[in-house]
């Protein structure tokens, strides 16, 4: 959805409303422009996120493979899920207005998705997934400082263009895994 968001979102002519550059704003921000008040706001969040994140690592973890079984074991699932969907949106929030919605949802599902591709164990996950997001944010704001085109969309193409490309990786990782047992 990001990418197709990203293909889909051009600069407003000059004589467009002002709720179609509204739009365009809060869709794919300005990450050029990050304040420092931004930056603080951004850190902040993103500390208590990392705190409540480390805190509950086993038992998220636990929900995210096997809820029922983290039901029968005594969580309280309902509240583990609306924690997480909370931190999540915390996450939205607050750098919607840097980097905009369509970069936000970008880097929290394309890198992992694009690990997923790649391994099926969490730990290698976490590690290609941050590096997925690390160089896609780099290359995509090269890309954009290079020819002049918006941060958030060039960002969001270099994630979804990095994923189509590990798309074979699925395959192969299967093959992979029935065939090297063997040898």
């Amino acid at each position: 959805m990001p990418g197709g968001l990203a293909c889909a979102s051009s600069p407003c002519p000059a004589d467009a409303s002002s709720f179609s550059k509204n739009l365009e704003a809060f869709m794919t921000g300005s990450i050029v422009t990050v304040t420092s008040q931004d930056l603080a706001t951004t850190a902040c969040v993103g500390a208590v996120v990392l705190v409540v994140l480390l805190a509950l690592h086993k038992e998220l973890l636990y929900g995210a493979f096997d809820p029922e079984r983290q039901r029968a074991a005594g969580y309280p699932v309902a509240a583990l899920d609306l924690l997480m969907l909370l931190l999540v949106e915390a996450v939205i929030v607050v750098t919607a207005p840097a980097i905009g919605v369509m970069l936000a949802m970008a880097l929290i599902v394309g890198p992992a998705a694009t690990a997923c591709l790649w391994t099926d164990r969490i730990r290698t996950t976490t590690l290609i997934s941050r590096g997925v997001g690390t160089g896609s944010c780099a290359l995509g704001l090269e890309l954009s400082t290079r020819w002049n085109l918006a941060a958030g969309g060039t960002i969001t193409l270099v994630i979804a263009a990095v994923f189509l490309l590990s798309l074979p990786s699925l395959r192969t990782a299967a093959y992979v895994a029935t065939v090297a047992p063997a040898l």
